[in-house]
């Protein structure tokens, strides 16, 4: 018989959250930071933490949700337990929630590899297929575990010689944590916005990422420069296990040498990784479907499949329905792509 119970230590959520960035404490911090309501709620198995959900309160205009980012989570060492299992006892408990709260729905998309098998489970939960996603869909991740120059061969010919251009023509990189870099960073994240039309989160949002999880140790912006100019910047984040390559701008510019710094920051940020003693490398986030322009990974999916790694794809969101507005958001959510972009640019332009 399971037992749930709201977590309010650190140092016992992390035991096993630590290892899914998005359930996280820090990332947790974050989300309170930015103003959203935020519930740790833990299952326990005779006193022993087993799994459980970081929770927001979303809120909009048209609608509310709560939503588990890349949740729930559950203890590895465990086979009886999975993921679906942990859905079903934390079902009851967050529909009380959401009853509480007057909201629409509740949202996951847990760490779950896509499957027939998967798909099913999740569906006999009682959750259904979600109209679109929050978080990427389909990664690539990046082994550290063999010596470095195995996972130099394990990239693309033309990726591996970018990388030795790149470094002979002089590019380094360098990590900080600074406002004054912070700023670099969004200039160029700017541009890239900009150049492949997609929707960027508020300055606030990616600041107030950087001033949290700086305080855990676990995000650096990393400024990768040709004599003493910048070149490229992202921004990298770190949970017990894993690297992310979280998001990233670059000059203006077709220059080879942008390019070739791109490259170079990429295979200095996995060797960074792995000094600090992690396992993997996410590139976090590609294209669904190769030939889908719309996908807001398509135009960099080419750039991240050149570092090797293995490609995953994970089962997506899913949702539970609370009342029948649901209905009314899915169809406003399915044909986000119709108006989603013009709405931003508008809103753009008002302001």
């Amino acid at each position: 018989m399971y037992t749930i119970a709201e977590v309010t230590s650190q140092e016992t959520w992390d035991s096993l959250a630590g290892n899914v960035l998005l359930q996280s404490w820090g990332w947790g911090e974050f989300q309170k930071k930015i103003g959203h309501k935020l519930w740790r709620i833990g299952i326990f198995d005779r006193g022993t933490f087993v799994g459980g959900a970081s929770i927001i309160l979303v809120t909009s205009r048209l609608r509310s949700h709560l939503y588990v980012a890349n949740g729930p989570f559950v203890i590895t060492k465990r086979p009886d337990l999975s993921i679906p299992t942990v859905l079903e006892t934390l079902l009851p408990h967050l529909k009380q929630l959401a009853n509480n709260l007057s909201v629409h729905f509740i949202r996951f998309d847990p760490i779950l590899e896509n499957s027939t098998e998967i798909e099913e489970e999740l569906l006999l939960t009682g959750l259904k297929k979600a109209p679109t996603y929050v978080q990427p869909e389909k990664t690539i991740i990046v082994d550290l575990t063999p010596a470095e120059d195995d996972i130099l061969m394990g990239m693309s010919p033309s990726q591996r010689n970018g990388v030795k251009r790149g470094i002979k023509d002089g590019v380094t990189v360098r990590y900080s944590t600074s406002d004054e870099d912070f700023d670099i960073f969004w200039k160029m994240y700017q541009n890239t916005v900009s150049l492949k039309h997609f929707v960027s989160y508020s300055r606030r949002y990616y600041h107030s990422q950087l001033e949290v999880l700086k305080q855990y140790g676990t995000y650096e912006i990393c400024i990768a420069s040709v004599n003493n100019v910048p070149q490229t910047a992202s921004l990298i984040t770190y949970d017990r296990t894993t690297a992310y390559y979280l998001h990233t701008g670059r000059a203006y510019s077709n220059s080879p040498v942008t390019k070739h710094a791109s490259k170079v920051q990429v295979w200095e940020l996995m060797k960074h990784a792995k000094a600090r003693g992690l396992k993997a490398f996410n590139l976090y986030g590609i294209a669904k479907q190769d030939n889908d322009p719309y996908d807001p990974w398509a135009g960099l999916t080419e750039f991240k499949r050149g570092f090797g790694g293995k490609t995953i794809e994970y089962v997506g969101a899913y949702d539970y329905p609370i009342d029948n507005a649901y209905k009314f958001i899915w169809l406003m959510e399915k044909t986000r792509k119709l108006w989603g972009y013009p709405y931003y640019l508008l809103k753009k332009l008002s302001k």
